[in-house]
């Protein structure tokens, strides 16, 4: 029998697969599906079964800047109350929200799924800014794969301990939602039925048509043998009932767009890949060489699926790295960039063609890279009169300096909403930063 190999490439800051783009791959998917075990295969020189941790778990931290293990009891956000509260009604313009659902569906990485502080748990999942989005429009059933409170803890994450000089961090390792952590990890199943945010971390074009890999005659993604991808872990997790070996997140998102025919589809990809080639974990340090290559553009295929269905695809650019905190942090392990290497750490020729592309599309464009760019310089302020700070230390980024906080979330959530007013001639109101900060301790 014909043993069919998938591995993935990184050709500059994109992940590719066999499959030329993010629609199902059908040559390879089609005979993934005539395979019924649900076992990883033995790769070829690395055995996925001896791996220490699932590479899902990475966290891009620098081994240096970890100095120990704490327990944390799992609690939901500081944020809960605010979300409980009722929305401002609004004139909806031309925006659509009644007699259907689900009007909004939100489809992502990390960045819209809520990561935070290194890891995906209950409380960074509650402020992610689809919710937020959703909460300033009333929607009462837009939901999100939380954890359960006895598992709130999820992937584990990261607490700060010192900020000073070079930061570290203290590991949360308690109450996770990992069962099985070698060969094909695991995670306690969601139970909550159908969801309307449907982000997944470390989701790319690699795994968006993917499978698990049979155990014989089966593929492999990526360099160390493993026969799944990062996000199938979530993928699985979010469904608990998916065969592992036939169904697909693109199957997820084509069969959820056209039955649930929502107004708006959220299509957030590419951070997690960028962050991923452009931060590096242990030794490796931030690699230059990849700060200015392309990658994907799966944040536009998602959205024309939504076009397609009769949906609004709204789509985001992707924020300079060299604006992370982290990035500062690193250099002082990998040594500090030349200024062509510093200028060059820009994602300004992907996210022109997302702008192109999404004109060309009719898409609506959220971006993130000019906002970032006011952030970064100190000059956001927000319409009530917040002042956010991209700083190390400040208000926007989470522990990490690599993803938004609660806070961050919000402003995403805002310049959202602008988009999605100026199009459609509603009038969703904005977060009140100064009152949504208020609540966090």
């Amino acid at each position: 029998m014909k043993q069919f190999l998938r591995i993935a490439v990184i050709v500059g800051s994109a992940v590719l697969s066999t499959m030329s783009s993010c629609r199902k791959p059908v040559d390879v998917i089609e005979a993934e599906k005539g395979q019924e075990s649900v076992d990883s295969i033995p790769a070829t020189g690395h055995n996925p079964v001896q791996l220490e941790d699932p590479i899902f778990l990475n966290r891009h931290f620098a081994k240096g800047f970890i100095t120990d293990q704490i327990t944390k009891t799992p609690e939901d956000s500081p944020l809960l109350p605010w979300l409980a509260r009722e929305a401002a009604a609004f004139d909806p313009g031309n925006l659509v929200l009644t007699g259907n659902p689900s009007p909004m569906l939100a489809f992502g990485d990390g960045m819209s799924a809520g990561w935070m502080n290194g890891g995906l748990y209950r409380a960074g999942q509650q402020t992610a800014f689809p919710n937020l989005i959703a909460h300033q429009m009333g929607l009462k059933n837009f939901k999100s794969p939380l954890f359960d409170l006895e598992h709130g803890n999820g992937t584990g994450y990261f607490v700060q301990t010192s900020r000073n000089g070079s930061p570290t961090w203290s590991e949360v390792t308690n109450n996770l939602a990992i069962t099985k952590r070698s060969n094909v990890p695991e995670m306690v199943p969601y139970q909550g039925g159908d969801v309307e945010n449907m982000s997944e971390p470390r989701l790319d074009q690699g795994g968006i048509g993917g499978t698990l890999s049979p155990k014989e005659n089966g593929w492999i993604y990526g360099a160390d043998g493993r026969g799944w991808t990062d996000d199938m872990i979530f993928f699985w997790r979010m469904k608990p009932n998916a065969d592992k070996n036939k169904d697909t997140y693109w199957d997820l998102l084509n069969t959820s767009v056209a039955t649930k025919k929502p107004a708006i589809v959220i299509s957030s990809f590419g951070f997690d890949t960028w962050a991923e080639l452009n931060i590096k974990e242990a030794t490796r340090g931030i690699d230059w060489a990849m700060s200015s290559s392309e990658s994907s553009a799966l944040t536009i295929s998602v959205a024309e699926v939504a076009q397609r269905a009769g949906s609004q695809g709204v789509v985001y650019t992707i924020p300079a790295f060299r604006h992370l905190p982290y990035f500062s942090w690193q250099t002082q392990l990998s040594g500090p960039p030349s200024p062509e290497q510093y200028s060059s750490a820009t994602l300004s020729g992907t996210n022109q063609r997302i702008r192109e592309e999404a004109k060309t599309k009719k898409l609506l464009v959220v971006d993130l890279e000019k906002i970032y760019e006011q952030i970064f310089a100190g000059s956001y302020v927000t319409g009530d009169g917040y002042r956010i700070s991209g700083k190390p230390g400040g208000n926007f980024f989470s522990g990490d300096g690599i993803y938004p906080s609660a806070i961050g979330n919000a402003v995403i959530a805002n310049e959202t909403i602008k988009v999605i007013n100026a199009h459609f001639g509603s009038k969703i109101p904005l977060i009140n930063l100064t009152e949504y900060a208020a609540y966090i301790k």
